[in-house]
Order: C-alpha cells, then sequence, then structure tokens
C-alpha cells in the first residue's frame, strides 16, 4: 500500500475514488460541484497524455526512418567510405553528339 503511495503520490483508496467519480461524470459530465475546475484538470491530463504520446510516437518514427536510411545503398557506401561522391578530381570524357 505505501508502494503504490510512494510511486504515484496518492492513495490506492484515492485513485479508486477518482475513478468512481469520473465513471460517474463519463454519463453526466456537468453534473459536478466545480465544473470550471473539473474541465481545467481534464484539459490539462489530456494535453499532457497528448504530448507524451506525440514524443513517443516521434521518437519510434525517427528510429523507423534512420534504419530505412542506414539499409539504402547511398548510406551503407557513405559509411564504408567507398561513395563515388569525392571531394577529388573525376576522371571522366565529355562525348558530343553531332547535330
Amino acid at each position: 500500500m505505501k508502494d503504490f503511495e510512494n510511486t504515484y503520490g496518492f492513495s490506492e483508496a484515492e485513485w479508486h475514488a477518482c475513478l468512481r467519480v469520473l465513471a460517474v461524470l463519463k454519463d453526466d459530465p456537468f453534473n459536478n460541484p466545480d465544473n470550471q475546475r473539473l474541465a481545467s484538470l481534464v484539459t490539462l491530463l489530456y494535453k499532457k497524455a497528448k504530448k507524451i504520446n506525440r514524443k513517443a510516437s516521434y521518437s519510434d518514427k525517427k528510429s523507423k526512418d534512420l534504419i530505412t536510411t542506414k539499409s539504402s545503398v547511398i548510406a551503407k557506401n557513405a559509411l564504408n567510405n567507398s561513395t563515388s561522391y569525392s571531394v577529388g578530381e573525376i576522371n571522366s570524357t565529355v562525348c558530343f553528339d553531332a547535330v
């Protein structure tokens, strides 16, 4: 019981009471003593959860993109220093066709 309170900052009884109140309010959300406060708290919870989910989604997409990029031939060649693009001279001949 103390582990629950130390982990979350509230007791298990408080948690169950909060869930009971929210379960009642889901059917009639305006039937509460302080609608303004409830609305602001729910909005804050929603925004914070959305931000956390967005960060998790972004980092997941970023890691997948990195894996895809690293598996490309160009990236593999660049990582192995065997790319055909270099700063040095390139020996090539230019051919022009007669018109």
